[in-house]
This record gives C-alpha cells, structure tokens and sequence, in this order.
C-alpha cells in the first residue's frame, strides 16, 4: 500500500554556507554567502548560527578532513543550552584515505524544532568532538579541516545546509 501526502508543506527555504576552518575551540567557522533566504543570522568567519523562533529548523553539516590515517568525529552543538544536539557523524581514514570506501552520507543531522527554541533564538555551531590519529604517523602533518583549494578539487566543498520548515 502507498500513501500519498496531499498537505502543502511550502514555504520551504534552504541556505547554504562554507564551514571553512576550525577555531581554537574546535567549532567550525564558516563563510557566508551576502545574504540568507532563511531566517538567520551568521557572520562571516563566525562559529555560530542563529535559528530564530517561530520555525523549526533541520540542519545538515559536513567537514572535509584531510589527514590519512586517522579519524574525526563532529556534530551540531547547541551553545544556548551547551549540548550536542543531532546525530554524530564518524569518518575513518584510518587506512590509507583511497582504500576507504564511502558507506554513509557523512553528515551530521539536526531537527530542530520551534518549541525547542525557549527563547526568541537558538545559537548553534558545527563541533569537531575528537580527532585521532595513528600512532605511527604522528609525525606527519596535523590534520588540515581548511576548505580552501584542495577540497574544491578532489572532494568538493564542505557545506552546512539549514532548511527552515514551516510551524
């Protein structure tokens, strides 16, 4: 049996912005675009982004990281209320990264939904939980999470994508 939904779930908006690097705090700082279809707010070269009530939100983020042999998990981090929030996202290069085949959509999700936000906003940021590294190869370069230059040509950019549902 097939079921058909008939409701209209429009307006549906969606925004897309770079997360571009790791700050000191281990949160990802992002490059945005001059101007938003949701309603949001993010600085350029800022760690977080501001979901407003009266819509719930669901989020998408990846991080590219390039360091072979190795591992990193990250996930959505509600810094209003300093909890993870989502689903945690665990990518392996332990072996080399050409060996690794893809299994999942790497992404860390969110649903986030108006009566979540207590207040007028909610400031949520895009959070490297660990790094690890094998300990053979500590001597190579540290693990490079910049969206500059080399994942615009071998893997695509990184993006965070905020889709803004209707109440």
């Amino acid at each position: 049996m097939s079921h058909l939904i008939t409701r209209g779930f429009l307006p549906l908006k969606c925004d897309i912005i770079t997360p571009d690097d790791k700050n000191a705090s281990d949160f990802m700082v992002y490059r945005v675009p001059s101007s938003f279809n949701t309603d949001i707010s993010v600085t350029d070269n800022s760690d977080t982004i501001t979901l407003y009530s009266g819509s719930s939100y669901y989020l998408e983020g990846t991080v590219q990281a390039v360091m072979p042999y190795g591992r990193i998990w990250y996930q959505f981090y509600d810094s209003t209320n300093a909890t993870s929030i989502g689903q945690e996202v665990y990518t392996t290069m332990w072996n080399s990264p050409a060996v690794n085949p893809r299994i999942s959509r790497k992404v860390a999700r969110a649903l986030i939904l108006d009566s979540d936000i207590s207040g007028a906003s909610l400031d949520v940021k895009l959070k490297i939980n660990q790094i690890e590294q094998r300990a053979e190869y500590t001597t190579q370069t540290n693990w490079t999470l910049s969206a500059s230059g080399y994942f615009n040509t071998t893997f695509g950019t990184p993006s965070v994508r905020i889709w803004q549902l209707p109440s």
